[in-house]
């Protein structure tokens, strides 16, 4: 039986009729597109308010997602709606809501979803406002004409919101009723056929106080066997709940909020003006790096040039500051050839990318289980554009050229990986693992950047992952790792 965060994974481009294009580079945040979610948002929680609705307050923000909605039944039971969008690059109009499902909580266990999970912070089982209400109500037979709801301006929003609501009201707290029983809602989790345990029930079971019981239906449990991002969201919610049945829900284990999510990218693009200083900065900082490093040994020349570079302000990653270095004192002649090599490699990634779009068949881009990072190392950290070199263990090129070789996606000599944190013995550093290899350690003007997520993570007693490059040079010969340093 697949989980409600499954559904939704899948759900929002089951049935739509517009299509996710990929002709702008980055995602365009169109200022209408924006206005008409949030009247749609605002329109629809006041709509439903007079009948005992209110926005769910503990749910991620998801462009995908309109609003979580909520109406507290007894028992400590409670209606649910959500509905979503179809995500779609650029941000324009129209506004297309893609799927309204109805489902059923149990606050108690609802309040947990900060250390447990997403899948728990709104409904435990679900179904679509927009199916036939039958045993099949999960299948792929929707009522199009009903599904499809677009708009496309702000006075189509009233009508839309009178549909919205309508759905919502019609079918939400007649589904949940059926459910507002522990006995009624277990039952409904573990109807399935499958020997694999289902997450919910041993979390149900231990928010009833049933401890025992759910200890021994997590003892089922059984990771997946795929290597994937997501793959490790199963894992560690059954992590948590062990801890949480162990400590016999001890509130004192629950955080302030859910942690962060790996997927969200902080990274923030420049503006025009910024890039034209910035690109001025750098040609200025290399210049004089190139008039006063002559008879100087690289490392002498690479801290130079951190040295102009921070006094105009200006960072580069470490592998930018090394490629800077490589072609420092080239000539005009040598540019143009670097330049026509460059188009020619990217003509080829052109190349292989109309192959995939033209045959269909994706490329295997899924880790070898050795690749992927222990538990308990389950705290991802978001995407960001600031990175530090790790100082590497002594001897370990080997296993750095099997990770290296190992590791898709692998961009001209570069590897994209994920790496893990433990703090050391003696308290004060932290070392760097890639899969089970320990093959470095922070360097000491970075370990004050890592301390609250250490912290942080120490809470809920997780380890960090986080991005990592590692990248095979040539000169000097061996390989450059980074480290991603946490979003700001």
């Amino acid at each position: 039986m697949p989980s409600p965060a499954q559904r939704r994974t899948s759900q929002p481009w089951a049935h739509s009729s517009r299509v996710v294009t990929w002709n702008h580079v980055g995602v365009g945040r169109s200022d209408e597109a924006v206005e008409l979610r949030a009247a749609l948002r605002r329109g629809l929680i006041d709509s439903v308010a007079s009948s005992g609705w209110r926005e769910a307050e503990c749910t991620r923000e998801d462009r995908s997602r309109l609003v979580g909605l909520i109406r507290p039944l007894a028992d400590g039971f409670a209606a649910t709606a959500e509905v979503t969008l179809t995500l779609t690059i650029p941000d324009d109009p129209p506004v297309e809501v893609v799927d309204v499902r109805v489902g059923v909580a149990f606050e108690p266990l609802r309040r947990w979803w900060p250390l447990l999970g997403e899948q728990f912070a709104l409904s435990l089982l679900e179904i679509s406002a927009l199916r036939p209400d039958s045993p099949q109500a999960d299948s792929d037979d929707v009522d199009e004409d009903r599904a499809r709801l677009e708009v496309s301006s702000k006075r189509e929003v009233v009508a839309a919101v009178e549909r919205l609501a309508a759905m919502i009201v019609e079918r939400a707290v007649p589904y949940a009723e059926r459910y507002t029983s522990h006995e009624a809602l277990l039952a409904a989790l573990d109807a399935g056929d499958s020997a694999q345990v289902d997450l919910r029930v041993p979390a149900l079971l231990s928010a009833v106080g049933r401890f025992d019981e759910a200890a021994v239906a997590l003892d089922r449990y059984e990771p997946p066997a795929t290597s994937d991002v997501f793959s490790r969201r199963e894992p560690r919610t059954a992590y948590q709940l062990r801890r949480w049945i162990n400590g016999l829900g001890d509130a004192s284990m629950l955080p302030d909020g859910p942690p962060p999510n790996g997927w969200e990218d902080r990274s923030r693009p420049p503006s025009f003006a910024e890039t034209g200083a910035d690109v001025r900065a750098r040609r200025e900082a290399v210049e004089a790096v190139r008039k006063a490093g002559r008879g100087h040994d690289r490392d002498e020349v690479r801290a130079m040039l951190e040295r102009e570079l921070a006094q105009r302000g200006v960072t580069r990653s470490p592998l930018e500051l090394e490629l800077t270095l490589d072609h420092l004192w080239d000539t005009p002649a040598e540019r143009m050839r670097i330049g026509v090599q460059g188009l020619k490699a990217l003509g080829r990634f052109g190349l292989g990318v109309a192959k995939v779009i033209r045959e269909g068949e994706l490329p295997d881009l899924s880790r070898p289980q050795w690749l992927e990072p222990p538990e308990p190392a389950f705290y991802e950290l978001p995407r960001g554009d600031r990175w530090i070199r790790l100082s590497l263990e002594p001897g370990i090129d080997e296993r750095l050229e099997r990770i290296h070789q190992a590791a898709p996606p692998r961009v001209m000599s570069m590897a994209a990986v994920s790496a893990w944190l433990q703090p050391e013995p003696n308290g004060a550093d932290i070392a760097v693992y890639i899969g089970r290899d320990r093959v470095g350690v922070v360097p000491a003007d970075a370990l004050a950047a890592y301390q609250p997520v250490m912290q942080a993570a120490t809470f809920r007693e997780e380890l960090p992952i986080l991005a990592a490059r590692l990248t095979r040079r040539t000169e000097p010969p061996g390989y450059l790792l980074e480290l991603a340093l946490p979003p700001s």
